[in-house]
């Protein structure tokens, strides 16, 4: 506050006591919060209070928030007096522009501080976003020209902003109140809620609030916490517009049934157990009433229907209206924005440039089409032309003459027409400071008119410092695309979210048009808007907020145990990442499992897995106020998490410092509860089975994994586009089609091991023949050659074709096996001889075996050297394989 001083009090170095028009504290130590020294609570620390002198902002007037009204955890004060009056012993003090203030627009902010960093917040927020000041002998004053809101500012506060209301004094302001008041200072806001509360809504009685009723409007409710509120006058203040009274809807009826004709219905009361014709005509004259007040009621629905799709194509017509202002706007300032960074460069160019050096050609100067190009990129030139003689032109720098003006020209014109042409290009004027460049100059050496313009152009002293600028405009200018960018990126995910809202929340079309307008007029700030791989991430994770609720409010609704499933990855760039699952029951003993976090970690140590885990949780916190689960994630899963299911490494199984160490000793540190059980460590059967398939010391696993990087190298890889050349040709010539060579990871699953393998059996005879083109290709390096005729020599063994096959089958087996043990519902008594069958395929001596069995039950095959000659299968031949042809033979 300023203080204020009368005539007596100045003279006599008093001054009346600090007062405060209004304010609000958060959570902080007493000398920051000056209104509350001379009240008895300046021993407490208040979470939320705000204070008001003026008779608009009493307690009647509290926007009802779901985030407030709620009780404050022991030791840390409650809310019940979220905005009341000031305490009796505060002044009013006047602050500047008080009336036009109330008099339009006021806007209120709730921010929530982290509850382990509040003091530090709290003095930040102090400091920097009040006008409140202190001289250097701590004198209060009041400064609002001090007030600055920065870039570092914006995103501070968007950070923790948790919901923003608008009182508004006039229902035409609030309509440009969400990008005219608000775009600028949370411009950085990524999701912002904000509510604009028209004049209706400003004067109330004592004991009344505005609460967002559940169909999307506000309404008058009682002072009641959270936002399950009985909407009183509701007609009134939200249902104005709607075609038909709801309440007043009457039970369908059904059309009577006959059992005989009307002629031979009797007069009297009953005829065999029939009703009485007097009893039909009562029916029917009460359904035919009931069909005329439905008519009726249609036809009034129908007229108020008629009435709000006009008044809905008046607004969509004046949102049109506005979006394609906006954008010409948006054009002229882009553009505005260009031509200010060009002049402030110096690099307007000259856009007649082309057409001008066409005007040359008459008299004889040509320049190539490369030529061309080169001079109109070099904003910096100007041509000025002679029109009454185009050999008196010449040509400017404007960067080396920036203070050149037209009504010069004049002189260098005649200064032009006395020149004679140089006999050599050093007597060239190079275009300094205070000089041109006469085209007439150069025309009598080097190959051509235009050529030595060019050449002479390009030895002005100055031209490499221009590029240097030139460069630095390009960044400004990359810079400003930049910004433009983010606008985009923003009004996409603003729209995404409103159209999200209106699906997840079935909103009526009364409810779902301030979300479409709001869209809209998002949208209406860009030209188009951004799909890249940013916005996509910024999209899916605003999305899974929104599910990430509903599944712990339906986790703590239940009171339900889950387990925590934990695995990481590597991207191909080298980062990190950990994806977490939670698994859970539903009420009728189902297995349930759903997504819950992936973060990018530094290291896959047992520390950072488990403090990445248990911040997230502890981030949930604020769920517990807004709108209200029962108690937070973080508490619910200190009493409930019951297992961790991991891949089996240590970091993650170990009892000390891997993650099921660091979480059972922080769950016994936090939970007190009698009935907390040990936590339980599972082990992934999915995971187990490929380790055990990673760990097979068969030669044949080896060898498997070879011929995939090998072909990956050969035929896979950017480096070898010539031999992939072969492969694809021959694969055309063969019909057969290309499969792809993928790459070998060293930590592989068996079902993509297999993928691998299988294309490269699927592929033999190609690859054989592909191969040989590669080794006898000269214009392909020589290591690549080596290694294709060492690949074509191993694939030529019949032996190694079949062995690929058992490697395949076990492969497969395993694959299955584990996709069996991915099911939610999968039991391990089910799939115990699944289990046999992939266990004794994976052993030595069953691949053995079976590929010896398979080579000697048959009794001859081709010989590979010449593809014609037969040779018995018997232990000579197996032995003396690699052999020559002529040894084999004899």
């Amino acid at each position: 506050p300023k203080a204020q001083h009368d005539g007596n009090a100045q003279r006599g170095g008093r001054r009346v006591a600090d007062t405060f028009k209004a304010f609000f504290t958060v959570g902080g130590p007493k000398r920051l919060a000056p209104p509350l020294e001379a009240s008895d609570r300046v021993g407490e620390t208040i979470v939320w209070d705000m204070y008001s002198g003026d008779v608009g902002l009493k307690c009647g007037s509290l926007v009802n928030w779901p985030n407030c009204e709620h009780e404050a955890p022991q030791g840390q004060g409650t809310l019940d007096r979220f905005l009341t009056e000031a305490p009796p012993d505060s002044v009013v003090l006047s602050i500047p522009g008080e009336k036009e203030l109330l008099d339009s627009q006021t806007v209120i902010v709730l921010l929530k501080f982290d509850h382990i960093k509040r003091k530090e917040e709290a003095e930040y927020f102090s400091r920097e976003f009040s006008y409140v000041q202190f001289d250097a002998k701590r004198n209060k004053y009041f400064a609002p020209e001090k007030l600055q809101i920065t870039r570092e500012k914006q995103e501070w506060l968007s950070a923790r902003a948790k919901d923003i209301v608008v009182f508004t004094t006039s229902m035409s302001e609030s309509i440009a109140l969400p990008l005219i008041r608000l775009k600028h200072l949370f411009s950085h806001y990524d999701t912002p809620v904000i509510q604009v509360l028209n004049p209706d809504f400003l004067w109330l009685k004592r004991g009344e609030s505005i609460s967002l009723c559940p169909d999307g409007h506000f309404a008058v409710t009682k002072q009641t916490p959270g936002t399950d509120n009985i909407c009183e006058n509701h007609d009134e203040l939200s249902h104005e517009d709607m075609p038909m009274d709801m309440e007043e809807m009457y039970e369908p009826h059904f059309e009577a049934v006959m059992d005989s004709d009307v002629d031979l219905v009797s007069t009297s009361d009953q005829v065999a157990g029939h009703p009485s014709l007097q009893a039909f005509c009562r029916t029917f004259t009460r359904k035919q009433d009931k069909q005329q007040l439905t008519l009726e009621r249609i036809l009034k629905g129908e007229e108020r229907l008629q009435e709000g799709v006009c008044t809905l194509d008046a607004r969509m017509k004046q949102v049109q209206n506005e979006m394609i202002v906006q954008e010409e706007l948006r054009k002229a300032a882009s553009k505005y924005s260009t031509l200010q960074l060009e002049s402030k460069f110096g690099l307007d160019a000259d856009h007649e440039l082309e057409k001008k050096l066409e005007q040359l050609e008459s008299i004889g100067i040509k320049f190539t089409e490369k030529h061309k190009s080169w001079l109109l990129n070099l904003p910096w030139l100007q041509l000025i032309l002679d029109t009454s003689n185009l050999a008196n032109s010449f040509i400017r720098c404007k960067l080396c003459n920036r203070e050149a003006r037209p009504k010069e020209d004049a002189f260098w014109f005649r200064h032009c027409s006395t020149i004679e042409p140089c006999p050599d290009e050093k007597c060239v004027n190079l275009m300094g400071a205070g000089s041109v460049l006469c085209i007439k100059r150069v025309s009598n050496y080097y190959r051509g008119w235009g050529a030595g313009i060019v050449r002479a152009i390009g030895r002005h002293p100055n031209s490499k410092e221009h590029g240097e600028g030139l460069k630095i405009f390009h960044m400004a200018v990359g810079a400003q695309e930049q910004q433009n960018q983010e606008l985009a990126v923003k009004a996409t995910i603003t729209a995404t979210v409103g159209a999200y809202t209106i699906a997840k929340q079935g909103l009526p079309l009364t409810s779902q048009f301030p979300l479409m307008m709001f869209a809209l007029r998002a949208g209406a700030v860009v030209g188009s808007a951004h799909y890249e791989a940013t916005t996509a991430k910024r999209m899916i994770k605003t999305f899974a907020v929104h599910i990430e609720y509903e599944l712990f409010s339906y986790l703590i609704a239940n009171d339900l145990p889950f387990s925590i499933l934990m695995d990481g990855s590597s991207s191909s760039r080298g980062t990190k990442w950990m994806a977490y699952m939670i698994r859970t029951i539903t009420p009728s003993f189902e297995p349930y499992t759903f997504h819950f976090l992936i973060a990018e970690i530094s290291r896959e140590t047992g520390q950072i897995i488990t403090d990445v885990l248990l911040s997230h949780l502890n981030d949930l916190d604020s769920w517990v106020t807004s709108p209200g689960l029962r108690i937070s994630p973080h508490e619910h899963a200190m009493k409930r998490l019951v297992a961790i299911t991991t891949d089996g490494a240590a970091t993650m199984t170990g009892r000390d410092e891997g993650v099921f160490g660091r979480l059972q000793s922080y769950i016994k540190s936090r939970s007190s509860s009698p009935v907390r059980t040990e936590l339980l460590l599972s082990v992934c059967a999915a995971h187990k089975l490929n380790i055990a398939m990673k760990n097979a010391k068969h030669i044949a696993y080896t060898l498997a994994r070879a011929l995939i990087m090998e072909m990956h190298t050969i035929f896979g890889s950017p480096q070898s586009s010539s031999a992939r050349r072969h492969y694809k040709d021959t694969a055309r010539l063969m019909s057969f089609t290309d499969l792809q060579m993928g790459q070998f990871f060293a930590i592989r699953w068996s079902d993509s091991f297999s993928k691998g393998l299988s294309n490269i059996i699927r592929m033999w005879p190609v690859l054989i023949e592909s191969l040989d083109k590669v080794d006898s290709d000269r214009s392909i390096s020589e290591n690549l050659r080596v290694r294709a005729k060492c690949a074509s020599w191993v694939m030529r063994d019949g032996r190694v074709f079949l062995m690929m096959k058992h490697v395949l089958n076990a492969l497969r087996k395993v694959s299955s096996l584990s996709l069996f043990f991915q099911n939610t519902d999968s039991m391990a008594i089910d799939a115990i001889e699944a289990a046999r069958g992939a266990a004794q395929s994976l052993l030595d001596g069953s691949l053995k075996n079976d590929l010896h069995q398979e080579l000697m039950a048959y009794k001859s095959v081709i010989n590979v050297y010449d593809g014609k000659h037969l040779k018995r299968v018997d232990e000579y031949f197996l032995t003396k394989y690699y052999e020559k042809l002529e040894d084999s033979q004899k």
